[in-house]
């Protein structure tokens, strides 16, 4: 995939182990939705062309959007692996779940012991007992969202901060 991706125009490609998750650099793109997508499109033609596969929801985030999470969430777990950052597609109706106080209270009754919050546009999840035995699965955030949602640990957020 790195390879696919530097063929495409991206630079100083990294991945992190066999996550999903690449660093780089695409210079001649802004920050502005239209490149986002630009940069999904051509993410996608990468993982058609390596792995076959045409239907992938692929999600964009810059390092400062991702460092901004980490900065700004309230949410703490002794263990990394007990935090959780929810990234969804741009359309996420995150407003539903931050602002309506019934459904955000009917998700944390049904997710506990944890708890969840809406955090730069993102949800930031701490599952206290492990997201093995968590309710607040990918699933939930998906059907909550009402689009294509991917999980990443705290081990994974920080490492990808510094990709």
């Amino acid at each position: 995939m790195r390879e696919a991706l530097s063929r495409a125009g991206a630079e100083e490609v990294a991945s992190l182990l066999q996550s999903g998750n690449f660093s780089f650099d695409i210079d001649t793109l802004a920050d502005t939705p239209a490149d986002r997508a630009t940069v999904e499109n051509l993410l996608k033609r990468c993982v058609l062309e390596v792995a076959g596969l045409d239907d992938v929801a692929v999600m964009i985030r810059s390092r400062a959007d991702i460092s901004a999470i980490v900065s700004a969430t309230s949410l703490s777990a002794a263990d990394p692996k007990k935090l959780h950052a929810v990234f969804c597609q741009p359309d996420a109706n995150l407003e539903a779940l931050e602002h309506s106080q019934a459904i955000g209270e009917a998700i944390a009754e049904r997710i506990q012991p944890d708890s969840f919050e809406i955090v730069k546009g993102h949800i930031v999840v701490h599952t206290p007992n492990g997201l093995g035995r968590s309710r607040a699965t990918n699933t939930l955030w998906e059907s909550s969202t009402g689009v294509a949602c991917t999980m990443r640990n705290w081990s994974t957020v920080g490492k990808l901060c510094n990709l």
